[in-house]
Formats: structure tokens, sequence, C-alpha cells
């Protein structure tokens, strides 16, 4: 009777149909969402920038508060992602100098890179922005200026730049 009622609750057609379906990241999506809202002057953050560097042709800037040196190099004075050619942000600071040049701020988080920054930079993220769209592992969130949310977070020190 066991093998009978695992027989029966096989269900071979969803079996069979999980293979024509994606079950990857959402990041095409995210990203597709980010260019039918996108304005002229909008400028975009991402912790995974490589399906921007196919839908953008790159990206502005690259999130990475735990900097991984094997993804980025130096040019012109300037830390680049390896793919996308979008500029290195490692700490608060430089996203409220983004907040601060820019009117708005398209930012893709997502969790298999959640390695990348820490729980707090993410919460200054999500309380400054609000999420626009979420996809299969992760988040959008606008900033826009207009709305002149900027949230805090304190220098903890213990980083590279502290003294």
């Amino acid at each position: 009777t066991l093998f009978l009622a695992a027989c029966v609750n096989l269900e071979i057609p969803k079996i069979v149909d999980s293979y024509q379906v994606g079950r990857n990241l959402g990041h095409m999506s995210a990203l597709q969402y980010i260019e039918q809202y996108r304005q002229p002057g909008d400028k975009v953050v991402s912790v995974h920038p490589m399906p921007a560097a196919i839908v953008f042709g790159g990206i502005d800037y690259y999130l990475m508060e735990l900097v991984q040196f094997d993804e980025i190099y130096l040019k012109d004075n300037r830390l680049i992602d390896r793919w996308a050619g979008g500029q290195l942000v490692s700490k608060p600071d430089h996203l409220r100098q983004l907040f601060h040049r820019h009117s708005r701020l398209w930012i893709i988080l997502d969790e298999p890179e959640a390695d990348k920054t820490t729980e707090r930079f993410k919460q200054m993220i999500l309380q400054s922005g609000e999420v626009r769209f979420e996809f299969f592992g992760g988040k959008v969130a606008l900033w826009d200026q207009s709305r002149g949310t900027l949230a805090t977070m304190p220098d903890w020190g213990g980083s590279v730049d502290s003294y």
C-alpha cells in the first residue's frame, strides 16, 4: 500500500512540466522591469552585475561591501567590476554619495550574493529605497530623491579605512 500511495503521489505531469520551466534566479526579469520603468538619468546598482552586461550592455555601480579582489580591477583610479564595468560601491558613505549625486537609483539585491554585504548595509538600502519588484531570489529597490528618505547607519569602525 505504501508503494501504491507513492506511485499515485508522483504527479508525473508536474515533473515533466518542470523540465520546460526555468527555475533560475530572476535577474533578467528584474533588469527588464528596470528597463521598462527607467527614466533618463537613472542609475543601476547591483550585487550581481553579469546579467546587466547582457541587458544594458553594462552597469553603473557594483555593490560589494565585503570586497573580493578577483571580481574588480583598478582603472583610472576607480575600482571597476570585471563583467559590466560598474564602479565599486563598498561602503555606506559611497552609497550616500550616490544618493546625493543622482536623483534615482535602482538597487538590485539577491540572496545568493548576500555574503557581499552585511545585514546592516542591506537594511540601510531597503529603508532608504522602496521595493518595487521582487523576483525569485531577490528584490529591486528604487531610491528616489524626491521622496526624501535616507536611512542612517552609524560608523561602527573596524573597516579598512577606519582611523
